[in-house]
């Protein structure tokens, strides 16, 4: 027979290829749309000496149409993103933040307390305050908590609105508090408010010994839920109640860290910063060996120095890290953290 691009439902290449002989000169060229829209798969059988293997004319024309079909589809596809893309821009830029509309009823900001302590440097403390509520709220499932990272722009001191911080944040309540700490004593002040209608909807001051912070961490965190009418499970409230630590010392050190790693990423002196917050971290569990949390952000700020480019991308900093990881994995297996 003569040699040539054979039309075909698949049965006649089939049956050649059966043959061993044959096998080498078939050649699959496609599937390609004939008449009444049925589709044929097209095989060229040719050789080195008889056939030809250029593509027909025909078959040629419809690949060169088909590309055109395909180039066109992606060019249409491209403007239609570019046009959603322009159009979310507008409306980003038209459009609140957030609105109290789509806010869940069961949302919360827990915005920095401020430090009313006549030392300044007990503004770590009252940070650290207000980042343990912060997490144990975030304990429970049936709230929603903005993270530390978002509210740490709304420093306290400044004159605040709270129907747009609200909107900014998307929640329907936030946390405004103060922390007061002299000698042995310390007076913690917060408040729940609705940020849709700047209603109170409650407020406590807790006057207690020092030892006592982390038991007022916990009051804080299991009324504002009551508040809220969240549900509390047996775990969640186990977990709420349990201290960070009870070495309020190694908490100050914990503390002083958290808030130089949540900063150090965009500033130009993170590398010290980063090895300032190990420092500190490595006192706190030093002096207590079952800081949990205190090995987290120290694998943090490890991986964080590790990974800074040029900076300490060794083998040795990286097994800090996991000596880290490995520490709170023994304390708490389960953790999410």
């Amino acid at each position: 027979q003569q040699a040539g691009a054979v039309e075909h439902d698949g049965d006649v290449a089939d049956d050649l290829a059966e043959y061993e002989r044959w096998r080498p000169f078939l050649h699959d060229i496609g599937t390609f749309e004939v008449k009444h829209g049925a589709r044929i798969r097209v095989t060229n059988l040719y050789s080195d000496d008889v056939g030809n293997p250029n593509l027909p004319s025909k078959l040629q024309a419809v690949k060169r149409h088909r590309a055109v079909v395909r180039w066109a589809a992606v060019a249409i596809g491209l403007l239609v993103a570019a046009g959603l893309a322009a159009a979310a821009f507008f409306f980003l830029r038209k459009a609140p933040a957030r609105s109290f509309a789509t806010a869940v009823e069961k949302s919360i900001a827990v915005l920095p307390f401020e430090n009313l302590s006549e030392e300044k440097a007990n503004a770590f403390f009252a940070e650290g305050v207000q980042d343990e509520i912060l997490t144990n709220l975030a304990k429970i499932a049936d709230l929603k908590v903005i993270s530390r990272t978002s509210v740490m722009h709304y420093m306290s001191g400044a004159p605040r609105n709270l129907r747009e911080i609200g909107q900014q944040l998307g929640v329907a309540h936030v946390v405004e508090g103060s922390v007061q700490r002299a000698a042995n004593k310390v007076r913690v002040n917060a408040q729940l408010i609705d940020a849709r209608t700047d209603a109170h909807l409650w407020a406590q001051t807790y006057d207690r010994d020092l030892a006592d912070v982390f038991a007022i961490q916990s009051e804080i965190a299991k009324a504002i839920a009551d508040q809220l009418q969240a549900k509390l499970s047996p775990n969640e409230k186990r977990a709420i109640e349990q201290p960070p630590t009870t070495d309020l010392a190694a908490f100050d050190l914990y503390s002083r860290a958290k808030s130089i790693l949540l900063t150090a990423s965009f500033s130009a002196t993170s590398e010290p910063n980063l090895r300032k917050a190990i420092e500190l971290l490595d006192e706190a569990v030093k002096r207590d060996p079952s800081f949990f949390d205190a090995y987290c952000q120290l694998a943090r700020a490890h991986e964080q120095l590790y990974a800074v480019s040029g900076v300490d991308h060794t083998p040795a900093r990286l097994a800090l890290a996991e000596a880290a990881v490995q520490a709170a994995t023994r304390l708490r297996p389960d953790a999410a953290e």
